[in-house]
């Protein structure tokens, strides 16, 4: 009899049985599509597949592959024990999705002379979900996140991860708390008293949008077919703020630049959004893709209240005079898609727990969505670590006004 090629290249490559044998028990099993945004939690990104099992016991000792016959001839693949994971062990492996087969994977498990041997389901067919959008925090002490699903789509269950970015492993940062919400309705959560965020420290939310297999809200590993996950830095707000703060995605960090980037549907008069950074001298302000121009700014008073306003002349920044704090600045008819703002002084040492640090009021030349981005432009601080950017100040506001004092 003919031993087909993957069974001989499994049989040759998984580690021998031991004489010794610790029963395995394995609670389910999970084969996604993963959409990964970009983040500062040292996570990686991108459209990638996800083996999985949880939870598994016991953990010492235990070894775990994965092989499909549609995948390196079924030659194995471990399977790596997930230390990061809230509510049990995990083993699980990620790969890109377009170098990853979408049919079913078989799982295998060692440890000592007992094995077990779990099939996942195929994802064939799975669609790619969108990023969230309009996420916005409010409250303080126990603030409320909101959020919306990526135009034109829908979810059947949302799962909320929250980081802690000043504690890291490896360069990742601390997963410390997991909420899961089954319903295709869910669009916020208040984080509970009890968990103890602190105001001078720096987190990250992971909203992970989820489709099911069955349609339903149910977040069994095996009902899981395809997921989102995008990344939104916050800290704690001191005192309330008069409407929502919306979050950016924070990108760069190291030898990149920091830039924070919106996806904030419907701007108007009543939408405003607050970033704040640490330790800034000025800010590039760019509209995104099929944006309505920015139209007015209003700065707020930070030192002496005196900045310089720069335009883009399609070669390079130009200066094009003084802004005063309080004085709203009317752009040229028709308004400009980028502009920056200079003159920070560097003893501000704007402070990423105050939502009000630098507040911009900006209105636009038409209605429409703002998707653009605020990019810090940073002075070297002589402090410790790696300066983070996160959360400052900047207000949306929708139709045309003149120059005036509010």
């Amino acid at each position: 009899m003919t031993v087909p090629r993957a069974l001989t290249l499994l049989a040759l490559a998984l580690p021998p049985l031991h004489a010794a044998a610790v029963p395995v028990e394995i609670g389910d099993v999970a084969h996604y599509l993963d959409n990964r945004g970009p983040s500062t939690t040292g996570l990686s990104t991108g459209v990638r597949t996800v083996l999985s099992a949880l939870p598994v016991q016991p953990i010492g000792g235990t070894t775990a592959f994965a092989f499909n016959p549609d995948y390196l001839d079924g030659t194995p693949v471990p399977l790596t024990f997930q230390s990061f994971v809230v509510g049990g062990a995990e083993f699980a492996r990620t790969q890109p999705a377009a170098t990853a087969p979408s049919s079913a994977w078989t799982l295998v498990f060692r440890n000592g002379g007992d094995e077990v041997r779990r099939q996942t389901p195929d994802i064939a067919g799975a669609a790619l979900m969108g990023y969230a959008r309009n996420v916005a925090i409010g409250g303080t002490g126990t603030p409320t996140l909101s959020w919306a699903a990526a135009a034109g789509e829908s979810y059947d269950a949302v799962r909320l991860n929250f980081y802690n970015l000043d504690q890291r492993v490896n360069g990742v940062a601390t997963l410390f708390r997991t909420a899961n919400l089954p319903s295709s309705s869910a669009s916020q959560f208040t984080i509970p008293t009890g968990w103890g965020l602190e105001d001078d420290t720096r987190y990250s939310v992971e909203i992970s949008l989820i489709r099911t297999r069955d349609g339903t809200g149910n977040l069994a590993p095996s009902n899981l077919l395809s997921r989102s996950r995008s990344y939104f830095d916050f800290v704690l707000l001191d005192e309330p703020v008069a409407g929502p703060v919306y979050l950016p995605t924070v990108t760069g960090g190291g030898s990149d630049p920091y830039t924070f980037r919106f996806n904030i549907s419907g701007v108007s008069n009543e939408t405003t959004t607050f970033i704040d950074p640490v330790v800034a001298v000025g800010y590039e302000y760019t509209i995104g893709a099929g944006d309505p121009n920015f139209a007015s700014v209003l700065l707020p008073s930070i030192g002496d209240g005196q900045y310089q306003l720069h335009l883009w002349d399609g070669a390079g920044w130009v200066a094009a005079g003084s802004l005063l704090a309080g004085e709203r600045f009317d752009f040229a008819p028709g308004g400009v898609g980028s502009f920056r703002i200079t003159g920070i002084e560097l003893e501000a040492g704007l402070d990423p727990a105050d939502a009000t640090a630098f507040v911009t009021g900006l209105t636009f030349a038409a209605s429409g969505s703002f998707t653009g981005t605020m990019t810090p432009l940073v002075a070297a601080v002589p402090e410790p670590g790696t300066v983070s950017l996160l959360l400052a100040g900047l207000a949306l506001v929708g139709g045309c006004a003149r120059r005036r004092r509010p």
